[in-house]
């Protein structure tokens, strides 16, 4: 039979009524808070019986304070002559449990304990504006990249990710603030009448945002590429190790500043340390998916359909692609790079392609919309037609003629095959035999 177990606990910090509710239940079950750490709470077990807790808060705490400062150590020497011994303690927040039927209120000043309170939680509000605007900043970009260009949002496992994140947690975050504030007005209004005004606890939506996230980031490593991902797990990983270093080094008594700055100066060196490592756009040569090896050996290229030219030495090859679990998305063309640093040209005379490879049934037709629409960024439809797709092998294929390009000669095709969509666009008139070899190097493609 275990001795010990551990939970990971999911109560608003100011949620005192709702945390001395569950540590009832859980001692009636037979289990005892001993203490709470990083990221868990952690049980020991006692004979089950009936014991009251109760939550105060002290504000000039903070999570790297080794133990208790003398002002505190007498209040927990006055409440242990009450009868109320301490259980825990994690920053502002101070746990007692008491074993007497009927025991003395631990708070006996209604006006002064939610003027504690509200202490306590203004460190902890200014925390979660910060993380309030953070995710509606991650929601907004998410939401602007699905009206700029939707196939890019969905080919994108970090897009998607980070748009999951902003999507949960900006409603969580609004409701927790909402939340906090209508309780702490209505409890000010109950202690001027010497009332104590309880809390509700909501734990249900925290869990489930922490279920799906923890889902989502799962999905996105199985499934994309590691130059996409290895920035943001190495950065949660950093942070983990930090809030494990911080409650190791509390433990075992290390002054509070010279924990601070242990701990922020990891956090520091992992954001320092994972933002080298994907600073290249091919992380010690690893190709994970079929997008990684196009973006070293291009499905097709551009010598594959006229004979070298003597400018081509000055250009280099335009790969860019992404894969997340709904489809992926590449383009390949000639790219001239300044290296004054002062602009980018795309060679408009030679090819350019853009690969929609959708994985679900569902979203091959929304690419075509999009791909077919008469509006893209930066581009204006003059017209589309139908083209014959016998000779690329297609299922269909249209041509799209905007304004820009006309004169300058420039065809661009849609091409609908049954894997693959794709948008190719060439300096001059594709022959019969080049309109085959694409379909031959492209048409089959399958991720």
């Amino acid at each position: 039979m275990r001795e010990t177990k551990c939970r990971i606990e999911h109560f608003a910090f100011y949620d005192h009524s709702g945390i001395a509710r569950h540590l009832e239940r859980m001692a009636e079950k037979g289990w005892m808070l001993e203490k709470i750490g990083a990221f868990a709470w952690h049980y020991r077990r006692v004979p089950p019986r009936r014991r009251h807790f109760a939550v105060t808060y002290y504000p000039k705490a903070t999570r790297y304070d080794p133990g208790p400062p003398e002002e505190l150590a007498q209040f927990y020497d006055l409440c242990a002559h009450t009868g109320w011994t301490l259980v825990a303690a994690s920053a502002q927040m101070q746990i007692f449990s008491n074993d007497q039927g009927s025991p003395i209120p631990l708070e006996t000043d209604p006006t002064l304990a939610v003027e504690t309170v509200h202490r306590s939680m203004k460190r902890v509000l200014w925390c979660r504006a910060v993380v309030l605007i953070g995710a509606l900043f991650l929601l907004l970009t998410g939401v602007a990249e699905a009206f700029q260009d939707p196939l890019a949002l969905l080919s994108s496992g970090r897009s998607l990710f980070f748009t999951l994140v902003g999507l949960l947690a900006v409603p969580l975050g609004a409701a927790e603030l909402w939340r906090y504030l209508s309780w702490h007005a209505a409890a000010v209004q109950a202690a001027e009448k010497g009332a104590f005004l309880e809390t509700k606890s909501h734990r249900l939506p925290q869990m489930a945002v922490a279920v799906v996230l923890l889902a989502g980031l799962l999905v996105w490593v199985a499934t994309d590429s590691p130059n996409e991902w290895i920035e943001t797990v190495l950065c949660l990983v950093g942070v983990t190790v930090a809030l494990c270093l911080r409650q190791i080094l509390r433990d075992r008594g290390t002054m509070a500043e010279t924990n601070q700055s242990i701990v922020w100066g990891l956090v520091l060196y992992v954001g320092l340390m994972a933002g080298a490592l994907t600073g290249g756009s091919d992380l010690f040569g690893l190709e994970r998916t079929t997008v990684d090896h196009w973006l070293n050996t291009p499905p097709l290229a551009v010598g594959e359909l006229t004979e070298p030219n003597e400018q081509d030495e000055a250009w280099g090859d335009l790969c860019w692609g992404q894969e997340s679990l709904f489809l992926g998305s590449y383009i390949y063309g000639k790219l001239h790079v300044n290296f004054a640093g002062v602009r980018q040209d795309v060679d408009v005379t030679s090819l350019r392609y853009r690969l929609v490879a959708p994985k679900l049934p569902g979203f091959y037709g929304l690419s075509e919309r999009v791909l077919a629409s008469d509006w893209e960024p930066h581009r204006q439809w003059k017209y589309r037609e139908e083209s014959p797709a016998e000779p690329w092998g297609a299922q269909r294929a249209y041509r799209l003629v905007e304004e820009a390009e006309a004169a300058q000669g420039t065809q661009r095709y849609l091409l609908c095959y049954p894997g693959v969509l794709v948008d190719i666009s060439f300096a001059w008139p594709p022959s019969e035999e080049q309109m085959a070899l694409v379909g031959e190097r492209l048409g089959g493609i399958q991720l």
